[in-house]
């Protein structure tokens, strides 16, 4: 399952799903500033041992998968 928000993520991996996680620190667009909270914005800092893949965008998930 490929998602922006740990909190979709996590019960996918629960119940067994691969999981990849893109960050999106200006999910809400350049002008509105970066979102705010724990799982969020731009000094989030996920696990690197919580999600299969943790990537930057799109294009960096689509080379990860194909190493």
């Amino acid at each position: 399952m490929v998602a922006a928000h740990p909190i979709d993520l996590r019960p996918a991996a629960k119940v067994g799903y691969r999981t990849a996680l893109v960050l999106r620190p200006l999910n809400r667009g350049p002008d509105r500033g970066p979102d705010r909270g724990p799982d969020r914005g731009p000094n989030f800092k996920p696990d690197p041992n919580e999600f299969d893949l943790t990537v930057t965008d799109f294009n960096d998930l689509a080379v990860r998968m194909h190493e």
